[in-house]
């Protein structure tokens, strides 16, 4: 559901192969991590941390309670 959302709105996101982690990218999303951070309290590390090539992926853990989850997902569509 989490990857559906994802990807409906811009995101690449490659399909989880059993993980309850998505590693979602969109360009630009790392310089925008302060904003979100201000106007949802999410806070997120850049895909660098990850090991990963590009700061515009983040490592989003989807196994949550379902409020909290739809909560990150919204901000992430707005963002």
């Amino acid at each position: 559901m989490a990857h559906a959302r994802l990807t409906a709105v811009g995101f690449e996101c490659a399909l989880p192969q059993g993980s309850f982690y998505l590693f979602p990218r969109r360009h630009g999303l790392a310089s925008r991590g302060p904003q979100l951070q201000a106007r949802h309290g999410l806070y997120f590390l850049n895909g660098a941390v990850f090991g990963l090539d590009d700061p515009d992926f983040l490592r989003l853990c989807v196994l949550q309670p379902e409020n909290d989850l739809e909560e990150i997902l919204k901000a992430l569509e707005d963002a």
